[in-house]
């Protein structure tokens, strides 16, 4: 199993969703992401706010090539303009952010280990099957990247539509507190 538990430190072992860090995963580039098992179903952005946001549009090479570092960033902008993922993702934690591309295909590629930890965790939230899972990168005009892991693919849509949101972290280096 490559996802694993991350316990806060001091509470290894409880199995309550106030006692992890979240689930860690692998990415492809060797990167490894923190995934916290609370998700909501939202738009990336209202209607009347799309214009107001000046994320350039990307090419799906160009999205799934793009730093992950940059989704705080992205999160921060979607955060000023009101964005109901941005929000939802920042309540969970000041360091959660709206995922990159990468980083939800990685969820939806190791969806089943996330859900089989998170049945573990008393009021963790399981990712739904065939869930569409929002990115913080625009693709063109009204819409923006998502993974849809069910069929694996990548594909885009209104922001406007509501979609899954994961908050996700970078996590630096294994916790000793793994399980």
């Amino acid at each position: 199993m490559k996802a694993k538990l991350i316990f806060k430190e001091g509470r290894e072992g409880e199995m309550k969703l106030d006692a992890i860090e979240g689930i860690s995963i692998p990415r492809i580039d060797g990167k490894t992401i923190l995934v916290y098992p609370k998700y909501k179903e939202c738009k990336l952005l209202d209607a009347s706010r799309i214009d107001d946001w000046k994320e350039p549009g990307h090419s799906e090479i160009e999205a799934l090539f793009e730093d992950t570092d940059l989704c705080k960033e992205r999160t921060d902008e979607l955060l000023k303009l009101d964005s109901p993922a941005a929000k939802f993702v920042r309540g969970v934690g000041e360091k959660f952010n709206i995922p990159s591309l990468l980083t939800a295909g990685a969820i939806k590629k190791y969806q089943k280990e996330i859900n089989a930890l998170a049945k573990q965790i008393e009021g963790a939230d399981l990712l739904p099957e065939g869930s569409y899972l929002w990115s913080c990168l625009r693709y063109y005009a009204n819409y923006a990247w998502y993974a849809y892991g069910s069929s694996g693919f990548f594909g885009s849509n209104f922001m406007y539509g509501a979609y899954v949101v994961v908050p996700v972290a970078h996590l630096e280096k294994p916790s000793a507190s793994e399980a």
